[in-house]
């Protein structure tokens, strides 16, 4: 494997070894149904709980409460990480510049982490508080 370190810093005039210029195209199209498939469901199952949600016209509880946020969390963590990916898998590689790239794959770390986190606040406010 020749991979010269040297040419990952200029945009320019990079070349890569020859196992990075090709890709599986059975494989890909296997990742990319499949990151369809969880993307649409993902996308169907949160909007329509969260139809249901505000579509009530009972009073909102605390669990219905978080169930909305845990949704928004679900649709933010499909539309800043699985649709990118798949976008990126369909053109193979990224179609943009590299302040665009980090923010993608900011958006996609923050998408999971904000997801995780909403789970841990659910968790920590429904468990009982002791005062010492």
């Amino acid at each position: 494997m020749d991979f010269d370190n040297s040419t990952l810093g200029s945009s320019k005039n990079r070349t890569l070894p020859a196992y990075l210029e090709t890709r599986d195209e059975e494989l890909a199209k296997v990742e990319i149904g499949i990151l369809g498939t969880i993307f649409a469901v993902a996308l169907l199952g949160n909007a329509a709980v969260l139809s249901i949600l505000l579509w009530r016209k009972k009073k909102v509880t605390r669990m219905y409460f978080f169930i909305f946020h845990l949704s928004v969390a679900d649709l933010v963590v499909a539309f800043f990480n699985i649709f990118p990916q798949m976008v990126w898998d369909i053109t193979w590689r990224f179609q943009g510049n590299d302040m665009g790239c980090k923010t993608v794959k900011f958006l996609q770390v923050f998408a999971l982490y904000l997801s995780t986190w909403v789970l841990v606040m659910m968790v920590r406010h429904l468990l009982p508080f002791k005062r010492s």
